[in-house]
């Protein structure tokens, strides 16, 4: 088992902040992170980068989130009002991770914060990207129009296309 390397100081105590975490709050996905995050420090995690003085496209830009199809958003504020830890790890001053002590709960914990995802919206003769602000219990999208073109905004998207 490797020592976790947590770096002093770098608490986020400003719930507005965001963090990202790369591609959608899928259960199972998030489920099989924290397991190999188990197997390795021998506590439950997921990666999730701050968006600390930059913005969220140019974050979503940098590796290794620009791998990933829809990244989601999240409130500090939401993952700490759930329950879990943000915990500073790693030499990356933008990286955290989020930390809970039950795998099933903290899976369930991460998935039922609130949160947004970006994604494509449009057909063959108008496109553009967007980010989801909320989705209502009917199922009704409410979301913002980012600025620029799809091609602009296509590393934002990555595979979303094809």
């Amino acid at each position: 088992m490797k020592l976790r390397r947590l770096r002093d100081g770098d608490v986020l105590e400003n719930g507005d902040i965001v963090v990202i975490r790369g591609g959608d709050l899928d259960p199972d996905i998030l489920r099989a992170d924290a397991a190999r995050y188990y197997s390795i420090y021998g506590a439950y995690g997921i990666s999730v980068f701050a968006v600390l003085d930059v913005t969220v496209d140019e974050l979503a830009q940098q590796v290794p989130l620009v791998r990933f199809d829809r990244p989601s958003l999240l409130r500090v504020r939401d993952v700490l009002a759930a329950g879990m830890r943000l915990e500073p790890t790693g030499r990356n001053p933008r990286h955290y991770t989020v930390s809970f002590d039950d795998l099933e709960d903290g899976v369930q914990r991460l998935v039922s914060c609130p949160h947004q995802v970006m994604l494509v919206a449009g057909n063959r003769q108008a496109q553009a990207v967007v980010r989801v602000v909320t989705v209502d219990d009917d199922g009704q999208v409410h979301f913002t129009v980012l600025p620029g073109s799809v091609d602009k905004n296509r590393h934002l998207i990555g595979r979303a296309l094809a």
